[in-house]
């Protein structure tokens, strides 16, 4: 037992500017910032490591001693961990190239179209909850505004594209 108290804390994430990206070998921003700040308080030793958004999320699930931050707290996912926060707001939004004419007034009204977005985010469950059914996964949300511009034949191709606003400002 006082092994495993004096062990670092484990903690995943992934390339989310602004609130949590690599920098060389560095993990910055204003959710790492606060992340950091709250272990310093309660006296915590942490690694943490940035990797692809699903890899963290199921490296958080299936190791002890593993925590994960920026992630959603939506109802599937309120089981699954220990909640501290929120350390951070990042409204969701679709976005589209300006060339885009269809009127999308709420999220339902994108079921039709090609929706990018980060495998097993849990943007991905909203939009299926809406009857979104052509959601097209990356690896890293950073892949997803080229992928607006491809030719619609294309199999990655996508019409929409489903971030959060912060996060689109900073791609």
């Amino acid at each position: 037992t006082s092994a495993a108290i004096a062990a670092p804390l484990q903690l995943v994430t992934e390339n989310n500017p602004p609130f949590n990206f690599a920098d060389g070998k560095d993990v910055k921003g204003t959710s790492t910032e606060a992340v950091r700040a709250l272990l310093a308080k309660a006296g915590l030793e942490a690694n943490i490591t940035v990797m692809k958004w699903d890899d963290a999320y199921t490296k958080a699930q299936a190791s002890a001693n593993t925590c994960i931050y920026s992630t959603a707290r939506v109802e599937n996912r309120e089981k699954l961990f220990k909640w501290f926060g929120p350390i951070a707001t990042n409204h969701w939004a679709l976005y589209a190239l300006p060339t885009f004419d269809k009127p999308i007034k709420v999220a339902r009204d994108a079921r039709f179209f090609k929706i990018g977005a980060v495998k097993n985010d849990a943007k991905v469950d909203f939009m299926r909850k809406e009857g979104a059914s052509s959601i097209r996964e990356a690896d890293k949300d950073a892949d997803n505004p080229a992928r607006l511009a491809l030719p619609k034949t294309d199999p990655n191709a996508i019409d929409l594209w489903i971030t959060g606003e912060a996060t689109a400002k900073e791609m």
